[in-house]
């Protein structure tokens, strides 16, 4: 038997109808872990442990399971993902920013994995979006080391370039 469906807010601010159960629960947790296991995999380059298979069965046999709606809990655990990584959760500027790094990094990714014309002019926005927010990153950083009286990009640039190191910190 179903049951019976009430309209709950949850904190990604996406309308849920539906009461979890046990099963949605763990099917949410093991889409989570698929999710992670192939971004693992796909930086990896490959997954010759065949974890995303062991993680697709656990998924398959969690959502036979359930009685709810499989794309509401599927939009939960995307939401619970989210979340973990929105620049909005952080109250720390510097966390902030490398969690857009992060974020921006994986809409980067997903055009460019797609396979369609839309996609590549996505991409290159996608791009650009990343590099303003590595700058930002950067920026944030260089403002942070001046209050303590150093220079994070003089002693970045020092790290990758020896020989001028004493030229990028003098010239603050």
């Amino acid at each position: 038997m179903r049951a019976m469906s009430t309209l709950s807010v949850i904190e990604s601010g996406c309308e849920s109808s539906v009461v979890p159960s046990r099963h949605d629960s763990f099917t949410r947790q093991a889409l989570r872990e698929l999710i992670v296991e192939t971004l693992r995999a796909v930086v990896r380059g490959h997954d010759v442990e065949g974890r995303i298979a062991d993680h697709l069965a656990i998924l398959s046999k969690h959502a036979s399971a359930t009685d709810n709606s499989l794309n509401s809990i599927v939009n939960d655990a995307i939401a619970e993902l989210y979340w973990k990584i929105s620049p909005s959760a952080s109250a720390d500027p510097f966390d902030r920013d490398l969690d857009g790094i992060v974020c921006d990094s994986l809409k980067l990714a997903a055009e460019t994995y797609a396979d369609n014309d839309v996609a590549k002019g996505a991409a290159r926005k996608r791009r650009s979006a990343l590099i303003g927010t590595i700058e930002l990153y950067i920026v944030e950083c260089e403002r942070r080391s001046r209050v303590n009286g150093w220079s994070y990009v003089g002693r970045l640039l020092g790290n990758w370039f020896p020989a001028e190191r004493g030229a990028f910190l003098r010239r603050r």
